[in-house]
């Protein structure tokens, strides 16, 4: 069983009012991954993270990426005009992904306001959508909405630096597709996102800023923008690194080594169920299923339909307390 989507950052940013719900979400977590002949996720520090909750047999998916894609080669002139409303002179700060509110990314309005002559572009799309572009109103803020195929890989190669504020991430693959692309990274030192990038001076591809530190990111920003040389060198670090995690690698662990594994131990472990118990495991994970999907879902109709309901239920709550409750 893989896990890719860190469901009690999702649980804590959309249904932080629900009581005790990290611990809740953390029990069903554990509770389907026990259940599996072998969990892998996506970092080291995740692993780390499974462990301390009581969840075993836990390895790490060996990381990869599509270096023919993703590849400076896409430096386009024309998709940095359209990135930079017509500045391509302009620094140019990307953000690439879904928009929800778990990836932070409000937290770069406070990155232009210290640096009025930045330019940010944000590609993707999602449910926090509308609510960004409230928060990013009057700054130099592109929305592209999502883009696939060469406009991505133009997109991700043509910025100066790659911004990812979440802290959500259990990889990040956008971060990798950003260091193949030839374009340095400002990451956030949580979650998966600091087993990709390198911090060493003499072969650093990019920073690590502790979430929600808007000083630390800005100041990130102003060393780039006045030190071009040093951007263009981490660039190119970043995208030698990158050519070492081609998915044929990770691909060769996964089938010689970790599914062997797997195998081994579901013949111990299934010889001692009864066709019953199998029948009810396969309900919960299907409904487990469900639950989470409507919860991350990109712009899915559940998800909508998810996200209004919790509004409502809050309204009802805010107007029982007394509290008033403004109409958008």
């Amino acid at each position: 069983m893989t896990y890719h989507t860190h469901l009690p950052v999702y649980a804590r940013n959309y249904l932080g009012w629900v009581p005790f719900i990290l611990p809740i979400t953390w029990l069903t977590v554990k509770f389907i991954h026990d259940q599996a002949d072998l969990s892998l996720v996506t970092s080291p520090q995740l692993k780390e993270e499974f462990e301390e909750h009581g969840i075993g047999n836990v390895e790490v998916w060996r990381k990869g990426i599509d270096t023919v894609s993703f590849n400076p080669k896409y430096k386009n002139a024309e998709t940095r005009k359209l990135l930079t409303d017509g500045n391509p002179d302009d620094f140019l700060i990307v953000y690439i992904g879904r928009l929800g509110k778990e990836k932070r990314i409000e937290d770069l309005r406070g990155v232009l306001d210290k640096n009025p002559n930045v330019r940010l572009a944000i590609v993707g799309g999602g449910p926090y959508m509308d609510s960004l572009k409230e928060t990013f109103k009057g700054t130099k803020t592109v929305f592209t909405g999502i883009l696939r195929g060469q406009p991505l890989w133009e997109a991700f190669a043509s910025g100066d630096v790659f911004c990812m504020p979440s802290d959500s991430e259990t990889l990040g693959f956008v971060v990798l597709e950003s260091l193949a692309s030839g374009v340095p990274v400002i990451g956030a030192r949580a979650g998966g996102i600091p087993d990709l990038i390198d911090e060493r001076e003499e072969s650093r591809t990019g920073y690590l800023v502790p979430p929600g530190d808007v000083d630390a990111i800005s100041a990130c920003v102003k060393e780039l923008m006045t030190d071009k040389d040093k951007m263009l060198a981490m660039g190119k670090r970043g995208r030698v690194e990158a050519e070492r995690w081609s998915w044929e690698k990770a691909t060769s662990v996964l089938r010689n080594v970790q599914y062997r594994r797997a195998i081994e131990r579901h013949a111990t472990v299934t010889s001692k169920k009864n066709v019953f118990v199998k029948i009810f495991e396969g309900a919960v994970y299907a409904l487990v299923g469900l639950v989470a999907s409507t919860i991350v879902g990109v712009g899915s109709t559940a998800d909508n339909l998810l996200q209004a309901a919790i509004a409502k239920f809050k309204g009802i709550f805010a107007n029982r307390s007394g509290v008033p409750v403004v109409s958008k």
